[in-house]
């Protein structure tokens, strides 16, 4: 911190980079504590417990590095956030170049559940509950007869979707909370062909749910227990099936550390 003048902003450096008031206020706010514990930040079960409007908790190195630490903390817990974990996903390419995509998975709680994606490559992803997308289903001949009939006049809501139609270049937009995705007629109406198999899957996937969360359950109170060696603790118990898809994708993608 530079104190060397009084009316210029507090500044915090980490790694290199200013990180001013919001980061200084952050730290000497009465109703937060820093604690340590013997977990590192890249620990996603330590960091889902945490509760960033009280508590930071740091790695061990907090007494070193303290502000850095923290930076790590409050970063990776935005970002825990804003990435959601699927596991046992069936994805479909809806062009040839699989540009774009239909998936349905299972997100990783607890609680699961199984969600509905239409996405691109480009990181732009519409969620959909089953709801939604049979909502969509069911108003496919509407928005084919105004494509047809160049009607442009009034958007079709979908639950907290909308279908809006862009006739000069015939082409259909997908929007929800500020996601658009945009699509050529042939592109969108094949979609559909997808329906049934939508449907199976969720069915399958559904059936699924329970079991991820008990195997979150038994995994996580192992977690606990030996925070260190969680891969290697979690192989070697009696719960652990390496024969079944739902042990080996939750210890991969949850589970274990990064490389």
């Amino acid at each position: 911190m530079d104190d060397d003048d009084d009316e210029a902003p507090p500044i915090v450096y980490v790694k290199g980079l200013e990180k001013r008031e919001w980061l200084r206020n952050l730290l000497l706010d009465d109703d937060i504590y820093i604690e340590t514990i013997d977990a590192h930040y890249e620990d996603v079960l330590s960091l889902n417990k945490l509760n960033v409007t009280h508590t930071l908790r740091c790695n061990k190195h907090v007494s070193h590095c303290a502000l850095q630490n923290v930076f790590k903390m409050f970063s990776w817990c935005v970002l825990l956030t804003r990435h959601a974990i699927r596991i046992l996903g069936k994805r479909y390419a809806l062009t040839a170049t699989e540009y774009k995509y239909l998936e349905i998975s299972i997100n990783v709680g607890p609680p699961s559940y199984v969600e509905i994606a239409i996405g691109d490559n480009r990181g732009n992803e519409l969620i959909l509950s089953l709801e939604t997308w049979k909502g969509l289903y069911e108003q496919r001949w509407d928005i084919q007869n105004r494509l047809r009939k160049d009607v442009r006049d009034r958007p079709i809501s979908v639950g907290p979707l909308t279908v809006r139609i862009m006739c000069d270049a015939k082409l259909i937009c997908l929007e929800s909370f500020n996601i658009r995705l945009t699509m050529i007629e042939s592109t969108f109406f094949s979609m559909f062909n997808l329906d049934r198999c939508i449907d199976l899957m969720f069915d399958h996937l559904n059936r699924m749910v329970g079991k991820v969360d008990a195997k979150i359950t038994q995994f996580s109170n192992m977690a606990s227990t030996k925070p260190k060696n969680v891969s290697n603790a979690i192989r070697a118990s009696d719960c652990y099936d390496e024969n079944h898809l739902i042990d080996c994708e939750l210890l991969a993608l949850v589970f274990s550390k990064p490389m």
